[in-house]
């Protein structure tokens, strides 16, 4: 817990090993996942051993990749987070506007999805947005896993 806690206050220091921390940090979870899906391919049959076994192998290359050139891996998740909030924010405010009826703080949902949807389309617009919030994203997630 200490070093993930560690790990936020680095990121948030946003220099070019920020840039650096981020990829590897991508490059190890890829490689983890990949890991993990080669196992889940041994307890899956048919068409679903294929499968993870062909997911396990493009983690497993994504991660090396992440680590061979952590600049490009950098730009890459920079621009992949601001489609994420795009679409993150659109699913949000369908499933408050369906969920109305059924929750009674729907409208809060509805109001996370648009600012969703506004950060989102703010950071698509400039790699200097997109850069900002792929650290405070990472920041925020790693220095909130010390629960």
């Amino acid at each position: 817990g200490i070093l993930w806690l560690l790990f936020s206050i680095v990121v948030f220091r946003f220099d070019y090993t920020t840039v650096s921390e981020i990829s590897i940090l991508f490059g190890i979870v890829a490689i983890l996942a990949g890991i993990n899906e080669f196992i889940a391919a041994f307890m899956s049959h048919g068409w679903w051993k294929a499968g993870r076994i062909v997911l396990a192998l493009a983690c497993l290359a994504i991660g090396v990749i992440a680590f061979v050139h952590p600049g490009d891996t950098f730009k890459a998740l920079a621009a992949v987070i601001s489609f994420y909030f795009i679409v993150k924010g659109f699913f949000d405010v369908t499933i408050s506007l369906l969920a109305k009826d059924a929750f009674a703080i729907w409208w809060l949902h509805l109001l996370l999805g648009i600012a969703e949807i506004l950060i989102g389309f703010w950071a698509a617009g400039n790699f200097g947005n997109r850069v900002i919030l792929l650290v405070i994203w990472v920041g925020i997630l790693v220095g909130s896993t010390m629960r």
